[in-house]
């Protein structure tokens, strides 16, 4: 789901879920589910899916797993995706607030999700200000911090683009698509050669443009 592999991913569920029927029901296992991939859904900005895993961990929260955070982050996304970005903020914020401090995994996942709401809202200076600390977090932690740390790279490029260093902004966003080869996730290589193409726009670099515009469309058409 990560990926943008959605029809894998599915049919993958489909085996969890005859699994479940024969050993039994798992509070925490459902949860994880959920929790991670809704990730894959913020990353396709796939708005009824978002939707669909925020009432199902609803759901397991009124069964009394703290997840709370999870809940906000999802719930955040689907905001966003949904043009609110102002209650989309709001549960951002309170997300962050009520996780653990140690938890850096979906911290940086809030982290990245909050700048991308920031950049959308024109709050350009707070927006690249909360995405260099997502990426501060992800540098020091493991290598699964990576895809919130390239989105946070994305959206503190195009605020740096926004207010008017598109040299810096094109020279980070070449090093993030570099970096992210390697994870194989279409969604975010997507995201950054379309951000690279919006930036070539901006300065007029038509061969630049056309050519990160055809590579957008590469990896976007791969999750639909």
């Amino acid at each position: 789901r990560l990926r943008g592999a959605e029809d894998d991913a599915r049919a993958l569920e489909e085996q969890f879920e005859g699994l479940s029927l024969q050993v039994g029901s798992s509070w925490m296992l459902d949860a994880w589910m959920v929790r991670y991939g809704a990730l894959g859904y913020a990353l396709c900005r796939d708005v009824v899916g978002l939707k669909r895993s925020a009432d199902q961990l609803a759901m397991l929260l009124d069964r009394g797993l703290e997840l709370r955070s999870s809940l906000a982050l999802i719930r955040g996304e689907y905001h966003r995706e949904r043009g609110e970005l102002a209650a989309a903020a709001a549960e951002l914020t309170e997300g962050l607030n009520a996780l653990h401090p140690e938890e850096s995994f979906t911290r940086a996942w809030l982290l990245s999700a909050l700048a991308e709401t920031l950049l959308a809202s024109e709050e350009l200076e707070r927006a690249a200000e909360v995405a260099r600390e997502c990426i501060e977090i992800a540098e020091a932690a493991a290598a699964q911090h990576a895809i919130p740390s390239l989105r946070a790279t994305r959206a503190l490029a195009l605020a740096e683009a926004a207010m008017g260093d598109r040299d810096a902004a094109a020279a980070r966003l070449e090093r993030a698509m570099e970096e992210s080869v390697g994870l194989r996730c279409a969604p975010i290589e997507g995201a950054l050669h379309e951000a690279r193409a919006r930036i070539a726009l901006l300065a007029g670099d038509r061969d630049k443009f056309v050519l990160h515009a055809a590579a957008t469309t590469d990896h976007f058409g791969r999750t639909r």
